[in-house]
């Protein structure tokens, strides 16, 4: 997608040779909006908590916001160099000495590469100026002017303090300092229509502005923006119109500006408009396919791509309900890791569970800690096992993923899998064969050292020789992978899903196979 536009992420790493994500700090800076210098409520839209994140609070020092940030995104992302972000309320609004103290303490932290400053352009003067020029020497320094809008009307609506001119006045003295300059607007005001809303591309493309962040409006709790739509409500942008504008807008805009945010998504406990329910819309397109298609009655929601109960429980509820509320939907199938349930989170599901078919789905891969090893997972077998026990006997369904094939384990050990997941809770099982795929550190060992895959044939009696000895009460959801072409490195099977199923099911009538007819457990 990034390759559409110039994304904010591709940029740093092609300047600096790996990836590069922003600390979020808040050094307690405070506003003129709200100081009582401008004004004391703030621009009619400002609520910082919509988007600070939690764990940035201006008691905790720097240094050490710094430091969990750098864990954090260590951990998270595999980042290797940071930008410290001075994000909350105005962060040039302080006497020079005390940027300047405030500014070395991020720069002083380990990998850290240069800063992000959110500001006003009616906080910025010369001697600010020769500061930031005097860091860009050694750092890279990224100065974002919160402009909103280009319109002087809007900025008064808003009350936002300042007019264009002060914001144009701002850049003329940044450029040429080394500084990099970064704007940030806001789409959607309705003092404006959207053709003027689209103008502002073509006015920041005759800028020296090098980065721009552009989000939808949006209408917060506690503010005077929602005071204002409480009384007189306004049209704001539906999630297929914006997604309209946001390509207009880029296509209108300089290739060489760097784009470093495209939407806002304010908590829901927060947001009042426009809620776009992204997971609603999804479901509502699967449920009218799956009918027309399939002619299904009833529906799981599937939460399939990474770790889906990677988040607090609160937003994991949230999630969950409102997927819950879709018509003809009874339940959830949710895959996720081993490492990444509580019982928090079991607590619930197994409350969600009460009313609902509650699947979850744990991805193992291996019983063999040396193939886990191999393939980076991240956590050990017992950490499966720990999970099964945690998550059984609360009415919540319990699903296994494993993958065959890894060059780690021989043929006896991976059927080996079958007896072990036997004498376990597990009720539902996916198992498909080891693919390597392009753009995958399994690729690069596969392209240095390949080793052997599976031929079709020879797949097809390893599934029913484990089906053979797996429990006849564990329900298989998959027994194969078939990833695009495009991508498939190895092993090419040249077989549509359709033939794989029809010879899946040929060779289990030839040889007379019945699952768990050789499974140890169901032998007396």
């Amino acid at each position: 997608m990034s390759s559409r536009y110039n994304a904010f992420g591709p940029y740093l790493k092609k300047r600096f040779g790996a990836i590069v994500y922003k600390v979020n700090v808040d050094a307690g800076f405070t506003c003129p909006n709200r100081d009582g210098t401008l004004g004391v409520t703030g621009c009619i839209y400002c609520n910082n908590d919509s988007f600070r994140p939690s764990e940035c609070r201006p008691e905790t020092p720097i240094t050490e916001q710094i430091k969990n940030g750098i864990i954090y995104l260590t951990r998270r992302y595999k980042a290797k160099k940071f930008l410290v972000y001075f994000q909350p309320f105005t962060n040039t609004y302080a006497p020079v000495a005390e940027l300047e103290r405030i500014y070395r303490e991020a720069l002083s932290a380990p990998s850290v590469i240069g800063l992000a400053i959110g500001t006003r352009p009616d906080c910025i003067d010369e001697e600010k100026i020769e500061l930031l020029k005097t860091l860009a020497k050694d750092y890279f320094i990224l100065i974002e002017y919160g402009l909103q809008s280009i319109y002087d009307r809007s900025l008064r609506f808003i009350a936002r303090g300042h007019d264009y001119r002060t914001f144009t006045d701002a850049v003329t003295m940044t450029k040429g300092r080394g500084i990099h300059i970064g704007a940030h607007i806001i789409a959607g005001f309705p003092t404006e229509t959207r053709d003027e809303t689209l103008a502002m591309a073509d006015e920041l493309s005759h800028l020296p502005v090098e980065f721009l962040k552009i989000h939808q409006l949006q209408i917060v709790k506690d503010t005077p923006l929602a005071d204002i739509y409480s009384r007189e409500p306004f049209y704001t942008f539906h999630y297929g119109e914006y997604l309209d504008f946001l390509v207009d807008f880029i296509e209108r805009l300089s290739p060489e500006i760097v784009l470093q945010r495209l939407f806002a998504t304010s908590p829901d406990s927060i947001l009042i408009a426009p809620h776009w329910g992204k997971i609603t819309e999804q479901i509502k397109n699967g449920i009218i396919y799956l009918t027309r298609r399939y002619k299904a009655k009833k529906f799981l929601v599937y939460f399939q791509p990474f770790t889906n109960t990677y988040a607090p429980v609160a937003e994991l509820e949230r999630i969950y309900r409102e997927a819950l509320s879709a018509p003809s939907v009874i339940g959830l199938a949710i895959g996720t890791r081993p490492d990444c349930i509580d019982e928090e989170k079991i607590e619930l599901l197994k409350t969600l569970a009460k009313d609902y078919f509650i699947l979850i789905e744990y991805g193992l891969q291996s019983i063999y800690d040396r193939s886990l090893r191999f393939i980076a997972r991240g956590h050990d077998y017992r950490t499966f096992t720990d999970a099964v026990t945690m998550t059984k006997g609360r009415g919540i369904h319990i699903g296994a993923h494993i993958i065959a094939g890894f060059p780690t384990e021989t043929r006896d050990e991976t059927l080996a899998m079958a007896d072990e997941l036997s004498h376990l809770p597990v009720e539902f099982l996916k198992i498909h064969q080891l693919q390597i795929v392009k753009d995958t550190p399994l690729a690069d060992i596969y392209s240095r050292e390949p080793f052997y895959t599976f031929h079709y044939g020879e797949y097809l009696d390893f599934l029913v020789d484990f089906i053979e000895r797996l429990s006849p009460e564990i329900v298989l959801q998959r027994l194969f992978a078939t990833s695009p072409d495009s991508i498939l490195i190895a092993p090419h099977w040249g077989k549509t899903r359709q033939e794989i199923i029809r010879d899946i099911e040929e060779r289990f009538a030839e040889r007379n196979a019945i699952q768990g007819s050789q499974c140890i457990c169901c032998r007396h």
